[in-house]
Protein backbone atom coordinates (compact mmCIF):
# COMPACT_ATOMS: atom_id res chain seq x y z
CA UNK A 1 0.00 0.00 0.00
CA UNK A 2 1.09 3.15 -1.08
CA UNK A 3 0.66 5.52 2.27
CA UNK A 4 1.94 8.45 0.87
CA UNK A 5 -1.00 8.84 -2.01
CA UNK A 6 -3.95 7.86 0.71
CA UNK A 7 -2.51 10.73 2.82
CA UNK A 8 -3.19 12.74 0.20
CA UNK A 9 -6.22 11.96 -1.08
CA UNK A 10 -7.16 12.04 2.53
CA UNK A 11 -5.73 15.96 2.80
CA UNK A 12 -7.57 16.60 -0.58
CA UNK A 13 -10.97 15.12 0.42
CA UNK A 14 -10.81 16.99 3.90
CA UNK A 15 -9.60 20.41 1.88
CA UNK A 16 -12.69 20.15 -0.44
CA UNK A 17 -15.48 18.92 2.27
CA UNK A 18 -14.71 22.51 4.31
CA UNK A 19 -15.74 24.14 1.08
CA UNK A 20 -19.00 22.78 1.88
CA UNK A 21 -19.29 24.17 4.83
CA UNK A 22 -19.54 27.75 3.38
CA UNK A 23 -23.18 27.69 2.32
CA UNK A 24 -24.23 26.95 5.63
CA UNK A 25 -22.17 29.93 6.73
CA UNK A 26 -23.80 32.14 4.37
CA UNK A 27 -27.32 31.16 5.27
CA UNK A 28 -26.24 31.80 8.95
CA UNK A 29 -25.01 34.75 8.50
CA UNK A 30 -28.43 36.11 5.92
CA UNK A 31 -30.63 34.95 9.05
CA UNK A 32 -28.77 36.07 11.49
CA UNK A 33 -28.99 33.06 14.16
CA UNK A 34 -25.02 33.21 15.58
CA UNK A 35 -24.13 30.16 14.49
CA UNK A 36 -21.59 31.01 11.49
CA UNK A 37 -19.19 30.85 14.22
CA UNK A 38 -19.89 26.89 14.16
CA UNK A 39 -19.74 26.64 10.78
CA UNK A 40 -16.71 28.78 10.82
CA UNK A 41 -14.64 26.72 12.96
CA UNK A 42 -15.40 23.82 11.67
CA UNK A 43 -14.85 24.82 8.19
CA UNK A 44 -11.33 25.94 9.64
CA UNK A 45 -10.44 22.97 11.40
CA UNK A 46 -11.47 20.70 8.78
CA UNK A 47 -9.84 22.65 5.99
CA UNK A 48 -6.39 22.89 8.30
CA UNK A 49 -5.94 19.24 9.16
CA UNK A 50 -6.72 18.75 5.37
CA UNK A 51 -4.18 20.79 4.16
CA UNK A 52 -1.47 19.34 7.20
CA UNK A 53 -2.39 15.96 5.33
CA UNK A 54 -2.09 17.11 1.72
CA UNK A 55 0.85 19.45 1.77
CA UNK A 56 3.63 17.42 2.38
CA UNK A 57 2.81 14.83 -0.22
CA UNK A 58 0.74 17.07 -2.51
CA UNK A 59 3.50 15.86 -5.71
CA UNK A 60 2.33 12.18 -4.88
CA UNK A 61 1.28 10.77 -8.22
CA UNK A 62 -0.13 7.42 -8.89
CA UNK A 63 -3.59 4.98 -9.79
CA UNK A 64 -5.31 3.61 -6.43
CA UNK A 65 -5.57 -0.15 -6.39
CA UNK A 66 -9.13 -0.96 -4.91
CA UNK A 67 -7.92 -1.79 -1.35
CA UNK A 68 -5.83 1.52 -1.34
CA UNK A 69 -9.52 3.37 -2.34
CA UNK A 70 -11.19 1.44 0.30
CA UNK A 71 -8.67 2.60 2.61
CA UNK A 72 -9.22 5.96 1.60
CA UNK A 73 -12.81 6.05 2.18
CA UNK A 74 -12.93 4.52 5.96
CA UNK A 75 -10.36 6.59 7.08
CA UNK A 76 -12.37 9.90 5.79
CA UNK A 77 -15.34 8.67 6.94
CA UNK A 78 -13.63 8.42 10.64
CA UNK A 79 -11.29 11.45 10.37
CA UNK A 80 -14.54 12.87 9.34
CA UNK A 81 -16.38 11.83 11.84
CA UNK A 82 -14.41 12.78 14.50
CA UNK A 83 -13.02 16.49 13.18
CA UNK A 84 -16.97 17.15 13.02
CA UNK A 85 -17.55 15.94 16.58
CA UNK A 86 -14.87 18.21 17.54
CA UNK A 87 -16.05 21.06 16.14
CA UNK A 88 -19.63 20.75 18.16
CA UNK A 89 -18.27 19.97 21.26
CA UNK A 90 -16.48 23.01 20.98
CA UNK A 91 -20.53 24.60 20.35
CA UNK A 92 -21.69 22.32 23.15
CA UNK A 93 -23.76 20.23 20.82
CA UNK A 94 -21.82 16.62 20.20
CA UNK A 95 -24.52 15.28 19.45
CA UNK A 96 -24.75 16.70 15.70
CA UNK A 97 -20.89 15.13 15.28
CA UNK A 98 -21.39 11.74 14.17
CA UNK A 99 -24.72 12.46 12.09
CA UNK A 100 -22.35 15.04 10.18
CA UNK A 101 -20.52 12.06 8.08
CA UNK A 102 -23.70 9.51 7.04
CA UNK A 103 -24.30 8.89 3.84
CA UNK A 104 -23.41 12.42 2.48
CA UNK A 105 -19.75 11.59 2.58
CA UNK A 106 -19.28 7.46 2.09
CA UNK A 107 -21.75 7.49 -1.73
CA UNK A 108 -19.73 10.43 -3.26
CA UNK A 109 -16.54 9.59 -1.81
CA UNK A 110 -17.21 5.93 -2.60
CA UNK A 111 -17.79 6.37 -6.26
CA UNK A 112 -15.23 8.80 -6.89
CA UNK A 113 -12.58 6.43 -5.40
CA UNK A 114 -13.68 3.11 -7.24
CA UNK A 115 -14.15 5.31 -10.69
CA UNK A 116 -10.31 6.23 -9.70
CA UNK A 117 -9.49 2.57 -8.67
CA UNK A 118 -10.75 0.75 -11.67
CA UNK A 119 -11.07 3.34 -14.08
CA UNK A 120 -14.65 4.04 -17.19
CA UNK A 121 -15.81 0.24 -17.54
CA UNK A 122 -15.19 -1.34 -21.07
CA UNK A 123 -18.02 -2.00 -23.31
CA UNK A 124 -18.00 -5.25 -24.98
CA UNK A 125 -19.48 -5.09 -28.79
Amino acid sequence: MRASLIVRLLGLFLLLFSLTLIPPILVSLLYSDGEFVDFIVSAGLIGLCGALLWFPVRTQRGNLRPREAFVVVSLFWVVLGLLATLARVEARAAWAGPAAVGAIVTIPVTWILVRMAWGKPTQNN
